[in-house]
């Protein structure tokens, strides 16, 4: 069993998300999955061109050369594909957009007929399983729907299956080093998702109930006044 994880936060290992993504993997390893961590932020990969080469003259091969190629392999060769991100926009981070429009290459004509073609649509089969991590500063899960919403779409149109999701709101609290350990008790239950993906390919509905309970013990509208005070007093470090 391989687990290609995927950090797209440009923070890279001082995100949040590469936080939540460690005890995951430690998790999946614990299971006995081969797991391969990528930061997107060490990487070079260019923008998709819209040329849709890949789909004709070079099918399943994007003309552009950069290290995009070497993580089309991997995902190919992936039984469970982590996308981790942190929320940008209502969405994915930009490095995280870059990285799933050059995946075309791994579906081919497939993606644009909406439906199976023949074996030359894919040269790879089916992609990974879909599982996804993401993180915001809001206190609201609300603000993950367009993001879950896309991937299980992609997942859908790729021909894989979204098999769930971690996600934190109120995340910003876990970028502090002083206050780790505080987070280990979440970090625990992370590295049990982590164990259930790969011995069960879902996380049962009582640890995912566990996984989404508030970090702190307040309702949401102290979580949105705190919000406030902490972006108040960043613009007044600004203003001197």
């Amino acid at each position: 069993m391989k687990a290609l994880v995927v950090n797209g936060s440009p923070r890279i290992t001082r995100s949040i998300t590469y936080r939540i993504l460690c005890p995951l993997l430690e998790g999946m390893q614990a299971a006995g999955a081969e797991t391969e961590l990528i930061h997107l932020g060490q990487l070079t990969i260019h923008h998709c061109r819209g040329c849709l080469r890949c789909l004709t003259k070079t099918p399943a091969q994007c003309v552009q050369k950069d290290d995009m190629t070497g993580l089309l392999t991997k995902m190919a060769e992936a039984d469970y594909i982590v996308y981790g991100t942190p929320l940008y926009a209502c969405t994915m981070s930009g490095l995280m957009k870059d990285f799933v429009d050059r995946s075309m290459p791994l579906v081919g004509p497939r993606l644009l007929s909406g439906g199976d073609m023949d074996s030359r649509s894919n040269r790879f089969g089916r992609l990974g399983k879909i599982f996804l991590v993401s993180t915001c500063s809001s206190a609201d899960h609300e603000h993950f729907a367009s993001l879950v919403s896309t991937f299980k779409q992609i997942a859908a149109e790729y021909g894989s299956e979204y098999v769930g999701d971690i996600l934190r709101p109120f995340s910003g609290p876990m970028a502090s080093v002083e206050l780790q350990e505080l987070f280990q008790p979440y970090y625990s239950l992370v590295r049990q998702a982590g164990e259930q993906i790969i011995r069960q390919g879902h996380i049962d509905a009582a640890l995912q109930a566990d996984l989404q309970r508030d970090l702190f013990r307040m309702d949401k509208a102290r979580m949105h006044d705190l919000t406030k005070a902490h972006w108040l007093i960043k613009l007044q470090e600004t203003e001197h």
